[in-house]
């Protein structure tokens, strides 16, 4: 699985490797078998699939950067308060993919409330059992291929921030220069 971001059009930079942990994927399910199980899955797929025991857990990965979230929706129902305020801190550049699978009958049987609470911080796609793997994995894919976009915006609203600063340095630094010059000129033409 290539982890690196595409090249910018017209750009003739090298591309930039993303961190692994940036582009794993998080999997948290109500069972721990059903997590490994799905890991395992998406492991053999090629991706980099990590198991979370709980969604404190999914917080300290998401500190760290990951790709998406693959949650199973029997975990949402004790710790969906502690999800929502996780997804409201995410940087601005942030909308972390979430995957949602729930039980037979799709997004007419997810409880409201989890829709509804979700719904504000999250870019959230609904798959209902039985999960078929192709379905999956080209989900996954979609997900990471928007995450990947998310850190070209990163990376690009850190450039713009770092040439604003240099800019403020340059003209700083131009007005100390010309401070000296100018009060020369400023006294013979008084």
């Amino acid at each position: 699985m290539d982890n690196s971001l595409p090249e910018t059009v017209g750009s003739h930079e090298p591309r930039t490797p993303l961190p692994r942990d940036e582009l794993g994927i998080m999997v948290l399910a109500p069972t721990s078998n059903d997590a490994r199980l799905t890991a395992h899955f998406l492991q053999k797929a090629g991706y980099d699939a990590e198991v979370c025991r709980n969604l404190d857990d999914f917080g300290a990965h998401m500190q760290r950067g990951c790709g998406a979230l693959v949650l199973a929706e029997e975990a949402l129902d004790s710790d969906i308060m502690k999800l929502v305020p996780t997804l409201e801190r995410q940087p601005s550049w942030s909308d972390l993919p979430v995957i949602l699978i729930t039980a037979a009958g799709g997004a007419a049987h997810v409880r409201p409330r989890h829709l509804e609470a979700l719904g504000p911080v999250g870019n959230i796609s609904i798959i209902e059992r039985p999960v078929r793997p192709e379905t999956l994995v080209s989900t996954c894919e979609v997900a990471l291929r928007s995450r990947r976009r998310q850190y070209q915006v990163r990376d690009l609203l850190s450039k713009l921030d770092e040439a604003d600063r240099r800019k403020d340095e340059f003209l700083a630094m131009l007005a100390h220069e010309l401070r000296n010059p100018l009060a020369a000129v400023v006294s013979a033409a008084a």
